[in-house]
């Protein structure tokens, strides 16, 4: 597990490749983190702990931790980020089985009317099932959404203070717990992009003309999103894909450009690079996490390049 959290961190936040395990926590260490959150008496922290609860041996394992989480009157919070988990995982797994038990896509757009995602993941179960009418009553709502948001930062936020008062985490470093929150939070985030492009092919399948308003509705939003960076690109893909013509997807090119100039760039600064032979992860991450939480991916990279610019070579700020 862990080095798959550390894959997932340093590929998902930062753009760069760790080749070895590293650093003090120990994939024993991480799992019994993870078994004491599922333990907890708290609902959200009972939610992080359901992440990678699923058992191909055992489906109960998931299940009684969902009846246990459903009996602790979990809140909003709760709510959102267990819908997260378990709903953008295919029909047949333990965790859409979980979604469909407590009903956790309808009570998550309950909370969240306005997130485009939530009628999207929506929209693709109703593909899936052959029903025209609720994929249009889907399609309706997601045009009317505001923003998009897969629960990213939301999760960051949440591991953020469980591994604060967690006697074993918060001994890590700042830098350890805070790879352990961007490897969390993007295995949440993830299953979602592949409904994404369900609802919205490109590449080597052919494009859906007849959802063109609704792509490029939801390319916006996930363009405009800025908690994740990696929502903004896929957002560019499908924007490019259902342009309308070449000038308009000659600036959605321009507008990707600039993302992933400001993402290498960030990438590359040395209190940022991770080199596989390091003893340990930069502190660096650790701040950064809080930048993120609180400012979302795009801002919070261009704080730390601007905070960091004194020392950065060629002295060039920010853009």
């Amino acid at each position: 597990m862990k080095k798959v959290l550390i894959l997932l961190g340093l590929c998902l936040a930062f753009q760069v490749h760790a080749e070895d395990e590293t650093g003090a926590l120990s994939d024993a260490e991480i799992k019994a983190y993870y078994t004491r959150l599922t333990a907890s008496n708290d609902a959200t922290e009972q939610s992080l702990g359901m992440l990678f609860l699923a058992d191909p041996a055992d489906p109960s394992v998931l299940a009684e931790a969902g009846r246990r989480w459903a009996l602790s009157e979990p809140g909003p919070e709760a709510v959102k980020l267990t819908a997260a988990i378990a709903c953008a995982w295919k029909s047949g797994t333990q965790q859409r089985e979980l979604c469909y038990t407590h009903q956790l896509l309808q009570r998550w757009q309950q909370l969240e009317s306005r997130n485009a995602l939530v009628w999207a993941l929506a929209a693709v179960r109703a593909d899936e099932q052959g029903d025209q009418i609720a994929f249009q009553r889907s399609e309706a709502r997601l045009l009317e959404s505001e923003r998009f948001d897969t629960a990213y930062v939301a999760a960051l936020s949440a591991l953020k203070s469980s591994m604060s008062n967690d006697p074993a985490m918060s001994a890590q470093t700042p830098g350890e717990r805070a790879i352990v929150a961007f490897g969390s939070a993007a295995a949440i985030a993830l299953p979602s992009y592949a409904d994404i492009h369900r609802l919205c092919p490109r590449g080597e399948q052919p494009i859906r003309l007849d959802r063109s308003m609704l792509c490029r509705h939801l390319a916006k939003l996930m363009i405009e999103n800025s908690f994740e960076m990696v929502s903004a690109l896929v957002g560019n893909n499908i924007a490019r894909a259902y342009a309308a013509d070449e000038q308009e997807r000659a600036a959605f090119a321009e507008a990707e450009a600039r993302d992933k100039a400001l993402h290498e760039r960030f990438s590359a600064h040395p209190t940022i690079t991770f080199r596989a032979n390091d003893a340990r992860l930069p502190e660096a991450y650790g701040p950064y996490l809080q930048l993120v939480i609180e400012h979302g991916e795009r801002e919070a990279m261009i704080r730390w390049l601007a905070s960091q610019e004194p020392s950065s070579e060629g002295g060039e700020g920010a853009q």
